[in-house]
């Protein structure tokens, strides 16, 4: 660019010095015929020049474009990799979250194999509090208390739950039958036994169940008691099946082996 200007200030020098020549001298001198040849050499490089900065402006032209394409190809390299972390990122959250689901639900499972353990080496009554969706309030150790008497209660951590409230005066005892399994207890229907079965399909054991309904801060919770009526050990994973007592009282079949 700065070699174009220089050319065109030399040619608009020689045509200057051509035009004066020839209007001073004219044709018939000698100065007058290089006055003439430096005009036309004048005139021809002034054209040269405009047609060269002409095409160094389409090439200026043609890189910009090629630079906003690049830009935008940049643009799109960003916004694509933005998507790709934030599903990498969305991907990773529902893993701890299945995995955390999964350690909660195996942590209520061998809590359920603890109950069940515990109460049938011991022969003893096992007393649970659950809420009113058969949730426990804490799953932990802690939450149960293996009682010889009916009467005794439950520890949850250093919180004695039951003798701190009178709730003696206004008892509410019913049968239900409860469920342990891998998502807690959950409370099916009423009933005067239980049979608990293994997955495998091979221990059968008949409990009594009782459920007492108290206020526990103005929630509406429930003791579960469990009674073993055989003396086997268990240790495998138990659920308990539906009732076999209907509704309406009449005696169902006994349920088979899951």
């Amino acid at each position: 660019m700065k070699g174009n200007g220089l050319c065109v200030v030399l040619l608009s020098s020689l045509l200057g010095f051509g035009t004066s020549t020839l209007l001073f001298n004219g044709f018939s001198s000698t100065l007058g015929v290089f006055g003439l040849l430096s005009l036309s050499m004048s005139f021809v490089g002034l054209v040269v020049c405009i047609l060269r900065r002409k095409s160094e402006l389409k090439g200026v032209a043609a890189n910009c474009d090629d630079s906003s394409l690049s830009n935008g190809v940049l643009f799109d390299g960003i916004e694509m990799l933005q998507r790709f972390s934030k599903k990498v990122g969305n991907l990773t959250r529902q893993r701890d979250d299945a995995r955390r689901c999964y350690q909660d639900s195996e942590k209520n499972r061998q809590f359920a194999e603890q109950i069940l353990e515990a109460v049938l080496n011991n022969h003893q009554i096992a007393a649970l509090l659950i809420d009113r969706k058969g949730k426990l309030i804490e799953v932990n150790n802690n939450a149960l208390k293996i009682v010889g008497f009916r009467r005794e209660s439950v520890i949850n951590h250093s919180v004695d739950i039951l003798t701190c409230f009178p709730f003696l005066s206004d008892i509410y005892r019913r049968n239900w039958l409860a469920e342990l399994s891998a998502n807690g207890p959950g409370i099916f229907d009423r009933s005067h036994e239980g049979v608990i079965l293994s997955h495998n399909g091979g221990i059968s054991i008949q409990c009594d169940w009782e459920m007492t309904k108290i206020t526990l801060d103005d929630q509406l919770m429930y003791l579960v008691f469990i009674q073993p009526v055989t003396r086997q050990v268990v240790k495998k994973r138990f659920t308990l099946v539906k009732p076999s007592y209907s509704a309406n009282g009449r005696r169902r079949p006994p349920a088979q082996s899951l």
